[in-house]
């Protein structure tokens, strides 16, 4: 495979990995986004990885469901080993320690912005070196959260997501 199309691919797994740390609170597969010298600039939070981790440990202390879509990504490369790398995003999740559970009325915040990316190469490995988030649109919105018919379908913040049952199914972990 020819090498920059092999260190896009590389970086949109990154991408995918950061979704799913925050969205599962997976916050190990979190680290494996950034170098361990990485910084985050995520408006009220601004530091590094171990302090952003906490920060969301802090800001997400309930089980609340919440979704990170990743849309359009442009990669640009500087040179073999340095990418700006900005992606665009939709997250959605109920306000801190507001959760709306299914059949009740409440709120939820809806984030439309960018993750604007220092990616470095180290060794073989992409990962952010510095991230600066941008929030294009913010909003609350009023929902009413429709009932399901099977909880178990239902997407969670701990080892019983489908997520977490399926690798254990499947890799046996």
């Amino acid at each position: 495979m020819d090498t920059e199309l092999s260190d896009r691919v590389a970086i949109r797994d990154v991408m995918g990995r950061y979704a799913r740390a925050v969205d599962r609170g997976d916050f190990e597969l979190l680290r494996s986004v950034f170098h361990a010298d990485g910084y985050d600039d995520h408006g009220p939070y601004k530091g590094g990885v171990d302090g952003f981790i906490h920060w969301l440990k802090e800001r997400f202390t309930d089980d609340a469901p919440m979704q990170h879509f990743l849309g359009n990504s442009l990669i640009e490369f500087a040179d073999a080993n340095l990418a700006l790398v900005e992606t665009y995003y939709v997250a959605s999740r109920p306000p801190k320690g507001g959760e709306v559970k299914s059949g009740q009325e409440g709120f939820y915040v809806l984030s439309w912005g960018r993750y604007v990316d220092r990616f470095e190469r180290r060794g073989a490995e992409w990962r952010v070196a510095y991230r600066r988030t941008v929030v294009d649109l913010r909003l609350q919105a009023a929902v009413n959260v429709l009932p399901g018919t099977d909880s178990a379908n239902w997407g969670r913040r701990d080892e019983d997501d489908a997520l977490h049952i399926a690798r254990r199914e499947i890799f046996g972990r």
